[in-house]
């Protein structure tokens, strides 16, 4: 009889290295996977940031200095072919409706 008794405490010490090996397996795997998921995230948000796109405040003094206002490219606003009157200093047009349309 104890050759069946050790035998099943074989069989116990076995089944626990089976357990044992196979938490260990999946912990290495669950730690290779959010490294990869860490090493994607990063790699995908190595794209152009909002700083590399700003300036600074003398650069864009300086973008705005080198630019001058052509008078041709002023022009008015036209609606219905009638050009609308503006007012510059609230930077406003106006249209009036024809009569045959006020009095509907």
């Amino acid at each position: 009889m104890q050759n069946i008794r050790n035998d099943s405490v074989k069989d116990k010490g076995k089944s626990v290295n089976k357990k044992t090996g196979g938490m260990i397996t999946a912990t290495i795997l669950a730690i290779l996977l959010l490294a990869a998921v860490v090493i994607l995230l990063l790699m995908r948000g190595s794209g152009t940031r909002l700083s590399e796109m700003s300036v600074s405040e003398s650069e864009f003094s300086s973008i705005i200095s080198g630019r001058k206002e052509d008078l041709q490219m002023q022009c008015g606003l036209v609606f219905d072919d009638i050009e609308l009157p503006e007012d510059i200093s609230e930077r406003k047009w106006y249209y009036s409706l024809p009569e045959a349309e006020v009095s509907k």
